[in-house]
């Protein structure tokens, strides 16, 4: 496998009955969706049987067996990675025995993608099959934070609240209504935020859609008011007014100048 000229791959996965593969030290990372059938997982002396609905997440540095019975395989969806440096796919093999709606909507399209191939169709498996191992990954549990390092525990919150504000970039969502998406009170977020950043999560949402806007001023064609409105502004004045006051200079003289 290390001689692969390539680095992920996803797609269509299965095995026939009566197969085994035993690792000590897995040295890659490994998604595989269940679709039918079923997939024997043993690891830390756990077994359990993984049925359409469920996933594994075969982490590099992980020892597990899997196995299927004599008269049965399994078929699904794998996402396979061979140099991985993402934390959440490195360490213990686990099972996420169930999984919600939504993720069940992405692996029958990356399915369906997969068994009707077009041009463009490996890059767009590979996008799909890596988001849908980080969501599982995430969801897992097996990556949780240790809650007796202050510093790790504020660290967390700090870029989760990080994370949620630049999903929320292009929306007109205040710092306070995207935070209530985290188990976190507004406070406690903010403390965190503030401990980690030096600054507080109006701040950087107020510089990162200026430095957002800053971009879209020299490297497109868009009118200051579109501007405005592609980052959630709700007048071109409240956005311009923002705008200089980091700026120190109009939307029109930046554009201009640079």
């Amino acid at each position: 496998m290390r001689h692969r000229d390539f680095h992920h791959v996803s797609g269509l996965k299965s095995r026939p009955p009566g197969y085994s593969f035993r690792s000590s030290q897995y040295e890659h990372f490994q998604m595989i969706c269940i679709r039918k059938g079923a997939l024997g997982f043993i690891s830390n002396g756990k077994e359990r049987i993984i049925l359409p609905g469920a996933a594994l997440l075969l982490r590099r540095g992980s020892a597990f067996k899997l196995y299927t019975n004599r008269d049965k395989g399994y078929s699904g969806i794998h996402y396979s990675s061979y140099a991985e440096q993402e934390t959440a796919f490195r360490g213990e093999a686990t099972a996420c025995l169930k999984t919600s709606a939504a993720v069940e909507t992405m692996i029958a399209l990356l399915e369906q993608e997969a068994s009707t191939p077009q041009r463009g169709t490996k890059e767009i498996l590979v996008h799909i099959g890596r988001s849908l191992a980080l969501i599982l990954a995430r969801n897992s549990g097996k990556d949780k934070i240790a809650g007796n390092n202050t510093e790790d525990y504020a660290r967390y919150w700090a870029i989760r609240t990080h994370e949620a504000i630049d999903a929320n970039l292009c929306t007109n969502r205040g710092v306070a209504e995207i935070m209530e998406a985290i188990p976190l009170s507004y406070r406690q977020l903010a403390r965190h935020f503030m401990h980690i950043y030096g600054y507080s999560p109006k701040q950087y949402q107020i510089e990162a859609k200026i430095r957002e806007a800053k971009r879209l001023l020299l490297q497109t064609g868009f009118s200051i008011t579109d501007i405005a409105y592609e980052l959630g502004y709700p007048t071109t004045q409240h956005f311009s007014t923002q705008f200089a006051a980091l700026a120190k200079q109009s939307p029109s003289e930046y554009r201009k100048r640079y």
